[in-house]
């Protein structure tokens, strides 16, 4: 079987490794992917495409190996026409479990009465803002992000530690405008586009949720630095992909922020095998 695999990521990679192992007769003719830094480049040796691609390549299935599944699946529609038959989404299922992790905490805020504003950094294309927004209606949400891929020097701060997949403009395929579609309560949201933590300056608002999805070191330690302080007593700050082998270095980043702050962190994995939930109690 000829497959395409829509998502030159961790997810598109994982599904890339098991579908090939499965059958010498399978083959993956190439990633396909939105981010442009991506297209002419390869994973596992595979060609990274646009998806302008895809009309032109003999294929029996396309894969969507994405976070932003439906979004994909829309866009894949629009480019096959009668043959979008030939489209398979991957279930997701550790995206589902942060977000039920995340409905539930949200539910325990408003019966606590925690007051407090929430906020992520890494945003990208806006998929988990969006559950974010949905879950806490009424509360103010900063969504921290350059919308221009990897900073290069904190990408270079990275690889002068363990080596991580990080490059330089990735996760560049997404705008202001996009985010803030996906939105339900756009009016309570607020975008500070740039590189973070000096976007963060001027704001003077308590958290009750903060998410840090930075996939770096330099930005996750400066985010738990800004933010730790400004967190109320009974809050959380989320770290994702502090369990990705991939990007390696945020687990570095908490626990030189331990270090910083001269203790250990109260840290409970969320059943996503990827995120740590950092209860502040100060």
């Amino acid at each position: 079987m000829k497959i395409l695999i829509f998502g030159a990521g961790v997810l598109g990679k994982r599904y890339c490794d098991v579908f090939l192992k499965s059958s010498v007769e399978n083959e993956v003719v190439c990633f396909i992917d939105n981010d442009t830094n991506k297209h002419g480049t390869s994973l596992e040796g595979i060609p990274i495409m646009g998806p302008e691609a895809i009309k032109d390549l003999y294929f029996d299935k396309v894969v969507i190996a994405n976070a932003s599944a439906n979004e994909v699946k829309c866009q894949v529609e629009e480019i096959l026409g009668d043959d979008k038959y030939k489209i398979e989404t991957l279930s997701v299922p550790h995206v589902q479990a942060r977000d039920n992790w995340l409905k539930d905490y949200a539910g325990l805020i408003y019966d606590r009465n925690i007051q407090g504003n929430i906020a992520e950094a890494g945003v990208f294309r806006g998929d988990f803002a969006a559950v974010i927004n949905r879950n806490f209606p009424d509360r103010m949400l900063y969504l921290f992000d350059t919308f221009e891929g990897f900073p290069p020097t904190d990408v270079e701060i990275d690889n002068q530690k363990e080596k991580s997949v990080a490059v330089s403009g990735h996760y560049s395929a997404t705008s202001e405008a996009l985010v803030m579609s996906k939105m339900s309560h756009s009016e309570n949201c607020i975008i500070r586009k740039g590189y973070f933590p000096e976007t963060g300056k001027g704001i003077e608002d308590k958290f009750c949720f903060v998410n840090l999805d930075l996939d770096l070191y330099q930005p996750t330690l400066e985010g738990l630095k800004y933010f730790w302080d400004k967190m109320v007593p009974g809050s959380i700050i989320l770290i994702h992909d502090f369990f990705a082998q991939d990007y390696p270095n945020v687990k570095t980043a908490v626990y030189d922020f331990e270090e910083y702050i001269g203790k250990q962190l109260t840290m409970t994995p969320i059943g996503d095998s990827l995120s740590i939930a950092v209860a502040v109690d100060i």
